[in-house]
């Protein structure tokens, strides 16, 4: 297909982001850091680490074929 040819990539934009992997872009969430929605349960367990749900498409993980 042409999109392959111009050698376009697939992205991959995950739903759930580790607390850890969100503070790496701590400068950039700063704006909306209290919008974000966090996961800190699982069934009747408390998570060890909080998750984040994406706030946007900043944390993009590249997949390189």
């Amino acid at each position: 297909t042409e999109i392959k040819k111009l050698g376009v990539q697939n992205a991959y934009f995950p739903l759930f982001v580790s607390e850890k992997r969100l503070m790496t872009e701590e400068d950039h969430i700063e704006g909306f850091a209290a919008e974000v929605a966090w996961v800190t349960r699982s069934g009747q367990s408390e998570l060890e680490e909080p998750i984040a749900v994406r706030p946007t498409s900043e944390t993009i993980n590249v997949i390189r074929t």
